[in-house]
């Protein structure tokens, strides 16, 4: 093994450049931490190792550092191999782009170093919602490696270089791959199995799986999961892949590191004030040693404090989720996470005084050094409606880092990104408006490769903001401290690169590749179905081409619910800067895997694939039963998100370009109005009335909506697809299970096509739902005769208050599940939850019961009930959760031998629930001709 050589660098030492997926460093250094102790947002500069020279330069590399071209096919890779949505080839000469929403993937003929040029060869098929996820090459340039992700196969593209073709060839893989990356050598292929926990290993050139990693053995052993729980398919949930690189050809000294996606309970005790539900949780990266065949776990550290304060004056924490990419440089991994912080307070809040406040806000980032000698003219910087500082403390962008060499992780290294690009834009005294950007939802992480002649790549990494439409510089010493965000130094540069402002508009950016010099890079976005290259000599995109034709009819419907979905500019995030978005608490649609404080209480993310049914009408929703249409998400946005949210009389003021503000707002909460905005008559939120006839033109209420923004969204969530279940039982498991969700009256609350008995019931709307006036409010139901006592409310009106929106919930969706007790949560050892609303002091709402959660994919959305008070579902199926499981149960299914059998069987089942699973209607009567129709609700039709 080559040890003078660092991880991903062949470069200087053997007289070549480094490739589109390499991440290069100087001499491989351990990355221990420096000797003083470096807090968790890291220094703001580090200049004890780095030359003068290199602070202030106008650009990091210039395509006059560009060697010559390397020869067409190499031995080995030039560097690291990782998981990306594009590659560029050793040469520059090619890039492989993803289309993943337009199910194909294009190859580019690229041409010139800085300017980069480029010419789409050629969009190779993939097969019809096939969805292409990740792509990798070999070292030969010219062969190319496609995970698809919804068929669950790896395909290879071969010439690339010539007449690119899809090799007819195609690998049978786990559920769900998002993941692919080779060996230095190229010999073998990895692919990761989000839905199966797993990574199969395939010989590259015949693409025969020669082996299985099962993650899902790491992680139940690792006591994230509980004691006792025994390994399974689903467990796990890998996603991003990069093996390392020494130099040499020798595979055997070589590690695979894969991220797991979702943050883990922390087995070992935490702190113990409100701060442990910010730091309850830790990031998991797990490690293959190629030639050992061996694995282990490492965990990625909650941060303590994330570097702003919310109303209640106290710092908040974050711990590592949605671990989204990996690169490789100078020794050390660095992971691409979403640093979440679910305890309240949350939303607008009116702050306590100043004199009980504690630090003031933002004060754990006022004394982070910034370099504001260069401002010149800009604009002051207005401070914050105070009621709005929560905002900032739910969700941050964040770099983990761990030391290759030792496998454990640097914390001292970390990098909280929005706490960072805040002390840049304060120190520079940017307006606080648009012209700020945050890097919401970094799924791509690439470093500039060091060239010959200088010091400064390979220091210099990028980050890719899929929910800002950006690209995000940021810079290391190279013992890997922090040394800068942005350009504080270089008035001529931008402080990101606004993939937006291109004459044709880059949106939803979900790869980067960089060229071999440093020079260029390619990114491809999802929205806007194209390719930017990027100039880095100024900073800019120099040319956008198209990658896939843009959707159209009911597609583009669907791809723009998904922007809205997904960004967090505009109207959709505080002031338009990139703070949060509907992406960054359900990924891909789904569920984040967290246990948030909200205004009624511990609330687990459910995914929202179970939305919608075939005609696009809504299941209730929200754990409460609180919302019957999609629009009422509308507060969310302007509330925990700060937008101006999409509910407006007018577009915008008129101003060139036109701004967006909370004057634009139609009023519908029953509040006053301010300034210019417009009121309802009557309250449209929640279950009041219909904010669906005014949020859109097309809507009955006045005054009525300018945008069709939240139907488009509703067209997103009924196009959302369910994972592919992991494999979990035999055949007969899977038959017996079915049988046994039936007879164990499962289907009570978890029938119908959408897997949950929770149905809107009625057209929201002045004359059913209005708070005085509605037909509903006056009508009753009752708990039916037979209906077990503690299972729902003893009966009601349609709502438990009309006059009060904070008791507002539809009671006889309701089921008592024995999840909340006398105001505590029930939940097994290890798992602490505090059964209190956002203020982290009002008791919760429960004491009536939860809605029921659809089963579509349920094997993915651990933990499970409200407040994620099972792990697994082997937790919410097991004796202390019994009274869930066995309330419609023959007394004794579960019991003994047999029993341990057909839990077994019933668990298999449940696991294998997607939109393919022939549904299992709600029966009539539960227990037979002598039992109670489970459908109380019907009961108001």
């Amino acid at each position: 093994m080559t040890r003078s050589l660092s991880l991903g660098l062949l470069a200087c030492t053997l007289g070549c450049s480094l490739g589109s997926s390499v991440v290069g460093g100087p001499a491989l250094d351990s990355g221990a931490p420096s000797d003083s102790p470096v807090a968790d947002l890291g220094p703001s500069e580090d200049r004890e190792d780095v030359p003068e020279a290199d602070l202030g330069s106008i650009a990091d590399v210039t395509a006059t550092d560009a060697p010559d071209a390397p020869p067409f096919g190499r031995p080995t890779l030039p560097g690291p191999s990782r998981s990306s949505a594009v590659a560029i080839t050793s040469d520059d000469r090619v890039a492989v782009a993803v289309n993943r929403s337009a199910h194909s993937v294009s190859v580019f003929r690229l041409t010139g170093r800085s300017p980069l040029s480029a010419e789409r060869v050629v969009e190779l098929s993939t097969g019809a919602g096939s969805e292409p996820w990740s792509v990798a090459l070999a070292p030969d340039d010219d062969t190319a490696y496609v995970t698809l992700r919804r068929e669950g196969q790896l395909v290879r593209i071969d010439g690339l270089h010539g007449a690119p073709t899809l090799s007819a060839t195609r690998a049978r893989v786990g559920a769900e791959p998002t993941g692919v990356a080779l060996s230095p050598s190229g010999r073998t292929v990895f692919v990761s199995n989000w839905g199966e926990g797993t990574v199969s290993v395939l010989d590259a050139s015949t693409l025969a799986v020669t082996d299985t990693l099962d993650l899902n053995a790491a992680l139940a052993s690792g006591g994230y999961l509980g004691a006792g729980v025994a390994a399974r398919h689903g467990l796990a949930h890998p996603r991003a892949l990069a093996v390392t690189h020494d130099g040499d050809a020798d595979d055997a000294d070589e590690a695979l590191y894969v991220t797991e996606f979702f943050a883990q309970r922390r087995g070992t005790p935490g702190p113990t004030g409100l701060e442990r539900f910010d730091q309850s949780h830790v990031g998991v990266v797990y490690r293959y040693a190629l030639g050992a065949r061996s694995l282990v776990a490492t965990p990625l550290s909650a941060a303590a404090d994330m570097g702003f304060r919310g109303t209640d004056g106290a710092a908040a924490g974050c711990f590592p989720n949605q671990l989204s990419s990996l690169a490789i440089a100078s020794g050390r991994v660095y992971v691409t996470a979403l640093c979440e912080s679910p305890r309240g307070p949350v939303g607008p809040v009116a702050p306590p005084p100043p004199a009980d406040a504690g630090a003031p806000a933002d004060a754990s980032v006022d004394d982070v050094p910034t370099d504001a000698s260069s401002d010149a003219g800009s604009a002051p910087v207005a401070p914050l409606d105070p009621s709005l500082l929560n905002v900032r403390t739910q969700h941050t962008g964040a770099i983990f880092v761990i030391d290759h060499a030792t496998g454990a992780e640097l914390p001292s290294q970390r990098v909280l990104l929005n706490a960072r690009f805040f002390a840049l834009y304060e120190g520079r005294r940017v307006a606080d408006d648009a012209s700020r950007r945050y890097p919401l939802l970094p799924v791509d992480l690439v470093f500039q490769p060091l060239v010959a002649g200088s010091t400064v790549g390979a220091t210099v990494a990028w980050v890719v903001g899929y929910g800002s439409d950006a690209l995000f510089r940021v810079r290391f010493s190279p013992s890997g401290s922090l040394v800068e965000v942005g350009n504080p130094t270089v008035a001529t540069l931008p402080h990101f690169i606004d993939l937006g402002a291109a004459a044709a508009p880059a949106r939803l950016p979900y790869g980067l590749a960089m060229t071999s010099t440093g020079a260029s890079a390619v990114s491809v976005q999802e929205h806007s179905r194209n390719v930017a290259l990027v100039a880095f000599s100024n900073q800019s995109v120099s040319s956008v081409l198209e990658s896939s034709a843009a959707p159209a009819g009911a597609a583009a419907q669907v791809a723009d619910g998904r922007r809205f979905f997904v960004t967090g500019l505009g109207r959709w995030s505080l002031k338009g800067q990139g703070w949060n978005s509907c992406e960054a608490c359900h990924p891909d649609g789904l569920t984040d895997s967290v246990t948030w404080y909200f205004g009624r209480g511990p609330r687990q993310t459910p995914a929202l694939d179970g939305t919608l049914d075939a005609m696009g009408a809504p299941r209730v929703m929200g754990w409460s039963a609180v919302f019957d249409e999609v629009a009422d998400f509308e507060l969310n946005v302007r509330g925990n998100s700060g937008g101006v949210g999409a509910v407006v009389h007018r577009a915008g003021d008129g101003a060139t370009p036109p701004r967006v503000s909370p004057e634009d707002r139609i009023v519908f909460d029953g509040s006053a109005a301010a300034g210019m905005q417009q009121r309802t008559a009557t309250p449209q939120d929640g279950l009041s009335g219909s904010i669906d006839s005014i949020a859109t033109p097309a809507g009955t209420g006045m005054p009525r909506g300018v945008l069709t923004d939240w139907s488009l969204i509703g067209r997103y969530l009924g196009e959302i697809r369910t994972p592919r279940p992991p494999s979990t039982g035999s055949e007969e498991d899977l038959r017996e299970g079915r049988r046994i969700f039936s007879q164990a009256g499962c289907d009570g609350c978890h029938g119908t096509a959408r897997w949950s008995l929770s149905r809107r019931f009625y057209e929201p709307g002045e004359g059913s739902n209005d708070r005085v006036t509605g037909s509903l409010i006056t009508r009753r139901w009752s708990r039916p005769s037979g209906a077990p006592t503690a299972l729902m409310p003893e009966g009601g009106t349609f709502r438990r208050s009309p006059f009060e929106a904070a008791s507002d919930q539809i009671a006889c969706a309701l089921r008592d599940v024995g999840t909340w007790a006398s105001g505590r949560g029930v939940a097994p050892e290890g798992v602490e939850l505090l059964e209190v609303r956002a203020d982290m002091t009002t008791a919760s709402q429960g004491a009536t019961g939860y809605n029921p959660p659809s089963l579509l994919g349920v094997a993915h959305g651990a933990p499970y009930f409200h407040a994620g008070n099972a792990r697994t579902l082997e937790e919410a199926l097991g004796p202390r959760f019994a009274t869930h499981r066995d309330f419609f149960a023959p007394t004794g299914m579960f019991e003994g031998a047999g029993g341990v059998v057909r839990l077994r069987q019933l668990l298999a089942f449940v696991t294998s629930i997607d939109e393919r699973t022939e549904a299992i209607a709600t029966p009539a009567r539960i227990g037979g001709s002598s039992g109670f129709d489970p459908d109380v609700c019907g009961q108001l039709r």
